[in-house]
């Protein structure tokens, strides 16, 4: 017991596992929260990095060889950092998305009155850049011979996609409001529409109905003039008969 208890009181050895756990204390258990609000689930990826993190601690501190600990915390360092990169992965795609679904949410919504222009500019700008970070860290990923080449370059990405879902967070109340005003407005607009649409039928209707009053009274005109040119042939009938 006294080799295994030298093993794991180490103190560069506790160091090192006081690093593991505080980064995923005071980030990655942070990120997986705020996944689980923006997607509503668990990201599997990162489970099974944290599973392998704390199978290897457990490994450390219970094997009786010092380098088969070193070992184990090294490698427990490893799936530490690949727990931290799909994070960072996971989020810019959270974040990304709820960029696009605001963009649709507020599509009939004039966004250039949020700050005198300033917000709508901001973001579209920071967006934008941050899907060319998000694309250079993929291409990084693509070609390094380790992920974790690619580690620094999606928290660049993470960073600016954060900053994004933080522009549109802190203005949402203004562009609720606008989009309210827009909605009633709107509603307002579709009144007016419907009463002039009425008014239009109405009109249609009086001007058939004219139309019906003139056409029988064509067909009356046409019928006493039928008349009147049959009383007519029938004098000139009764004229000739009776001079005969």
């Amino acid at each position: 017991m006294d080799e295994v208890t030298k093993v794991y009181e180490d103190k560069a050895l506790q160091r090192e596992l006081e690093e593991i756990y505080s980064q995923y204390h005071n980030s990655i258990k942070i990120f997986i929260g705020q996944l689980e609000v923006l997607q509503n689930k668990f990201p599997v990826e990162i489970l099974n990095e944290i599973r392998a993190v704390f199978s290897h601690i457990a490994k450390a501190y219970v094997c009786e060889n010092e380098k088969v600990a070193w070992e184990n915390v090294n490698k427990a360092k490893g799936h530490i950092k690949r727990a931290q990169l799909d994070a960072y992965k996971y989020m810019c795609y959270a974040f990304s998305k709820y960029y696009v679904e605001f963009r649709e949410l507020y599509k009939n919504v004039d966004l250039s009155y949020v700050n005198n222009g300033d917000f709508i500019n901001e973001l579209s700008k920071t967006y934008a850049s941050a899907i060319v970070k998000a694309e250079n860290a993929r291409m990084v990923e693509a070609k390094a011979n380790d992920v974790i080449e690619s580690y620094e370059k999606y928290e660049d990405a993470y960073n600016e996609y954060a900053t994004v879902y933080k522009l549109i967070i802190t203005n949402l109340p203004i562009t609720e409001k606008l989009q309210q005003k827009e909605k009633l407005e709107k509603e307002e607009f579709d009144k007016k529409i419907a009463i002039l649409k009425k008014g239009n039928e109405d009109l249609l209707k009086q001007f058939s109905n004219l139309q019906d009053e003139n056409n029988k009274e064509k067909k009356k005109n046409t019928i006493l003039t039928y008349v009147s040119i049959g009383l007519g042939i029938l004098s000139v009938i009764l004229g000739i008969v009776a001079f005969i």
